[in-house]
């Protein structure tokens, strides 16, 4: 059965914590299915990663994709995609969503 998209108003926030806990991870799954059909991306908060290692993270993957030579982020761009996942000239657009991709990596506050 497929679900009824519902249009949205805000940001989804899902606290990680909420599917470790046995009382509320099946409303945890639920609100996760929910976001990436309807809304397509959501923020993940109490995720209990320290955030030394979030900007670890975010320092290695952003230095791998500049190292990376432009010959072979090419044969892996989006365009050339079926499923239009893959890597995507600096735009716009790219900025907005490497903003939401930390955004799920950092705490709110």
């Amino acid at each position: 059965m497929a679900d009824t998209p519902h249009p949205f108003t805000s940001l989804p926030i899902l606290p990680l914590s909420a599917a470790l806990d046995p009382a509320t991870k099946l409303q945890f799954l639920q609100d996760l299915r929910s976001a990436l059909l309807n809304v397509g991306f959501l923020y993940l908060s109490e995720t209990g990663l320290p955030e030394d290692l979030v900007q670890d993270v975010i320092k290695e993957c952003r230095g791998f994709f500049e190292r990376l030579p432009l010959r072979e982020k090419e044969r892996i761009e989006m365009k050339n995609e079926k499923s239009f996942l893959g890597w995507s000239r600096v735009s716009v657009i790219f900025l907005f969503c490497f903003g939401l991709v930390y955004a799920l990596f950092k705490e709110p506050g």
